[in-house]
């Protein structure tokens, strides 16, 4: 009994002293951003993408923003330097409509990231809504918020 009492100590010090050392873990990781809910029912991450008015020196824009330009400048038959950006926002939207819902469609119920793009053109505001998967597209009507806490699990 005494020799088996030995040998199960030895094998578990040999255990111990065979194991990784792993130095201690010091760095500590950043939180997520905050998510808040707002007109439409998208989530919002807080730090926005901040695109200024273009100046003289041509500042780099994300496609996204380019391809809505493009795109509300070919519908309005006015030239791009005409398209003033308001906001771009980095959003999860609710679902599959990306905030852009069309009757009689149903969309997936899955949360999807995007952009939420705001040009105006003489004083009106264009939305354009961007998901992972499909470029930006002009949002006539977006939806309605919904109430807090609804489609974020809250009961």
């Amino acid at each position: 009994m005494r020799i088996e009492m030995a040998a199960a100590i030895f094998a578990a010090l040999t255990l111990v002293a065979c194991a990784p050392v792993r130095p201690p873990v010091t760095a500590i990781e950043p939180s997520p951003p905050t998510l808040t809910v707002v007109d439409d029912g998208a989530l919002v991450q807080e730090d926005n993408i901040v695109v200024d008015k273009p100046t003289e020196e041509k500042q780099p824009m994300l496609p996204q923003v380019n391809a809505a330009i493009t795109d509300l400048a070919a519908r309005l038959n006015v030239a791009p330097t005409q398209i003033e950006v308001v906001s771009v926002e980095a959003v999860v939207w609710p679902d599959g409509s990306l905030g852009c819902p069309q009757p009689g469609m149903l969309y997936p119920q899955v949360l999807q990231e995007g952009l939420r793009i705001r040009l105006a053109v003489a004083g009106v505001i264009y939305q354009y809504h961007s998901g992972e998967r499909r470029a930006p597209f002009w949002c006539e009507h977006p939806a309605e918020p919904p109430p807090p806490g609804v489609g974020l699990g809250g009961n």
